[in-house]
């Protein structure tokens, strides 16, 4: 039941996110989203919403920058945007997308998120896109949990601000 009403709530934010057209194309992001994405592939085999939805292999905690990762792994960096361009996720595909990218995870305090729309920007300014065409179609879902509502809450989006950055 727990599975099942999490991944409603994911296609009712990435719906309403997407915009009218309420398509997107949904990237659970790392392994902790696995499960959800694998129901959902379930539930949406056969239909136009199976082409829809990737494991994003990312993982990325901590105030990690390029700049380190190139200096750490220096064949890293390239790897990654080789991966994220097959995924049409490099800069010039994130402007030209027909739908947006909406990226989900679990989210403990949004580091992940943080790092991988630093990274995103990053390579769209190094590329000479711009960024704030390519982030019109980045969306970002964050799975948490469940909290008492109010101002003394704690809430992700507002701790890190990844959504700062966009």
């Amino acid at each position: 039941d727990d599975l099942r009403s999490c991944c409603a709530a994911v296609v009712a934010a990435a719906g309403r996110l997407a915009g009218p057209a309420s398509e997107a194309d949904l990237l659970f992001v790392g392994r902790s989203p696995e499960s959800l994405f694998d129901y959902l592939r379930g539930l949406c085999r056969g239909t136009a919403w199976a082409g829809r939805l990737h494991v994003l292999h990312f993982s990325m905690r901590g105030d990690v920058t390029a700049r380190h990762v190139r200096r750490a792994h220096p064949a890293g960096l390239a790897a990654l945007r080789g991966y994220f361009a097959a995924l049409g996720l490099d800069p010039a595909s994130l402007v030209a997308r027909p739908r947006p990218a909406v990226f989900v995870d679990l989210v403990c305090n949004g580091e992940t998120f943080d790092n991988l729309v630093r990274l995103l920007r990053g390579w769209c300014v190094e590329r000479g896109a711009c960024w704030h065409a390519a982030r019109r179609n980045v969306r970002l879902v964050g799975l948490t949990e469940r909290e008492p509502k109010g101002p003394g809450g704690r809430r992700w989006h507002r701790q890190n601000r990844p959504s700062a950055h966009m």
